[in-house]
């Protein structure tokens, strides 16, 4: 089902050691609109987007764009794909200012043009009907972290009034991905692609166009729909519209949006569970400390109750209940997949990450009914399929791996791969979707490739290969997994934390586990500054020290596995 917007309810991996004006000015009122990353180096987080007019409060809504003639244009572009003209009105703010801003704070004014080819299949549900039309601006603005760092700017687009460009649903915000970092310029068109053909909920819809600003051909971009709670986005109840102080417990379960998080910036809608997953609360957004305060104290206890459940498996705590009860399975499962298969640098660390809960539903016999926290929407896999070995496991998040020792949730898991495959067979065999796209994209490629790079290199020959790269990357990452599935089980991982060679506590997880409840002082009051064990350093074959952190880091590259099997007994250092 291509593009349909769906609406239905490792093994081990070693250790994690390892402001000028234009216009409007001011401080970012956006949700988490300037990204995280998790190393600060050259991790992308792409983030929640304002909500606004978006997704509550009334708004005027354009018709579906006439079709208009831009040939007469002194900056024509013809590259087979429909083309963005942004005019700018730089007596309000220069374009310069904008690309200058390094907090996106600045917008620029003016209106955008589309126009699309005659001969252009737009292959979003919907969208061949799309003619293209002139629009005016609320606002435009970058966006963007490692990518606002190239020449080629990502941009996020504003319209005036809610409308529907190529059947993506009507709203006031999209955005321009510029994509620097893929020369095949279909990563993140793809992956949104196979989500929503999974069934996972939501799924980000988009395409390849042209981009023209001021004149200035920027080059080929990924125009799509943004993340945020509303009608033709993510259709949960909103719960912004129906908060108040004395709202009942049924309103208060839903509905929510959730982006993981590498630290808090300070926003005021940060919290952290026990075990140290760390979240930003995009929706319903608090501004000031008071905001939506029972919601907000709501969706923390209830995240809290699922990690409890999902770690019920390895402390064995009845009490805490199944964790199925709390989360969705299947959009787990789904969303694992896709950031395991595409080796996804962003995946269960930034706002990349997104989650929401559905609120509660009361059947016809009075039962209440549990709306679930659900993974998704995927966003941002222009990092993903490049720069790692493809034959290995690679996702680490904790949550996941326990769920993973879980018997009945590893069977499903691992069950699932074959459809995923057959899935992901259809973009990466010869002339399959990925060699269909190429085509499409491969003039508005040449030219981008041309603008933007300053190597005088044939274009076409990069393109091309980048594309062939693309294709055996996926095939080499299938064959890989098919041949090591069952090797996706989670390994249990049992330390033993020894204080003057008395045991003081045991500790059951995964390899890489956050050991929070380990002792902080021995039974005699020391303070305990660090936990130590031996091993034997792999190459020399010598007996080493090596630190236990129990935030579960510890140097697995001196030995095979951590102590012996996997389990460890580590001995507490005083201060």
């Amino acid at each position: 089902m291509r593009k349909a917007r769906y609406i239905l309810g490792t093994a081990l991996m070693t250790a994690m050691l390892a402001f000028s004006g234009c216009g409007e000015k001011g401080g970012n009122t956006d949700t988490a609109d300037s990204n995280n990353t998790a190393t600060k180096a050259s991790t992308e987080t792409e983030p929640v987007e304002e909500k606004t007019d978006d997704t509550k409060g009334e708004s005027t809504e354009n018709e579906p764009g006439e079709a208009v003639d831009v040939s007469s244009r002194e900056d024509y572009i013809d590259n087979g794909l429909p083309v963005i003209y942004i005019d700018i009105d730089e007596s309000k703010g220069t374009v310069e200012d904008m690309n200058s801003d390094q907090e996106h704070n600045t917008k620029c004014y003016g209106s955008i043009t589309i126009a699309v080819p005659d001969a252009y299949e737009c292959l979003i549900e919907g969208g061949s009907s799309y003619k293209g039309g002139i629009y005016e601006l609320e606002y435009i603005k970058g966006r963007g972290n490692t990518t606002w760092a190239t020449t080629k700017k990502p941009y996020k687009v504003k319209l005036d009034a809610k409308t529907d460009l190529f059947g993506m649903g009507k709203s006031k915000t999209y955005a321009l991905m510029s994509n620097p970092y893929d020369d095949t310029g279909i990563r993140n068109r793809i992956t949104n692609e196979i989500a929503s053909d999974m069934g996972l909920e939501y799924s980000i819809q988009g395409l390849n166009v042209d981009v023209v600003m001021n004149g200035k051909y920027l080059g080929s971009y990924y125009l799509c729909e943004t993340i945020g709670v509303g009608e033709s986005r993510i259709e949960i109840d909103d719960l912004e519209k129906e908060y108040s102080e004395d709202a009942d417990a049924l309103t208060l379960s839903g509905g929510y949006l959730l982006g993981k998080m590498f630290a808090d910036e300070g926003l005021g809608n940060f919290f952290e569970t026990k075990r140290l997953a760390k979240f930003n609360l995009a929706t319903p957004e608090i501004t000031d400390s008071e905001d939506y305060a029972k919601a907000f104290d709501y969706i923390k206890s209830y995240v809290q109750e699922t990690e409890d459940a999902i770690f019920a498996i390895t402390s064995g705590d009845t009490a805490a209940g199944n964790y199925a009860d709390y989360i969705d399975v299947d959009s787990a499962i789904k969303y694992y997949w896709l950031q395991e298969f595409s080796l996804n640098s962003d995946a269960f660390v930034t706002d990349s990450t997104h989650l929401y809960k559905k609120r509660d539903t009361v059947d016809a016999d009075g039962n209440t009914v549990k709306g679930k926290l659900y993974y998704g929407p995927a966003w941002d896999f222009d990092l993903g399929y490049k720069d790692f070995d493809a034959e290995r496991w690679y996702i680490y998040d904790e949550w996941i791996r326990t769920l993973m020792l879980d018997e009945d949730f590893a069977d499903q898991m691992i069950a699932y791969w074959p459809t995923f495959k057959a899935e992901l067979e259809k973009y990466s065999k010869d002339g399959g979707l990925i060699d269909q796209y190429a085509a499409e994209n491969k003039a508005s490629a040449y030219a981008s490739l041309k603008v933007n790079s300053e190597d005088d290199e044939d274009m076409s020959q990069l393109y091309d290969d980048s594309i062939k790269d693309l294709k055996d990357w996926m095939n080499s990452r299938i064959a890989w997994i098919d041949a090591n599935v069952d090797s996706l089980r989670g390994e249990p991982l049992t330390v033993h934390f020894m204080a003057d060679g008395k045991e003081i506590y045991t500790g059951k997880g995964v390899v890489n586990a956050i050991f929070t409840d380990a002792p902080k002082e021995a039974p005699d009051g020391r303070k305990i500054v660090s936990w130590t064990f031996k091993a034997k350093n792999k190459d020399t074959g010598e007996e080493e020290t090596q630190y236990f952190m129990t935030n579960g880091a510890y140097n697995t590259t001196l030995n095979d596995t951590p102590g012996t099997g996997y389990e460890l007994t580590v001995e507490a250092n005083f201060e």
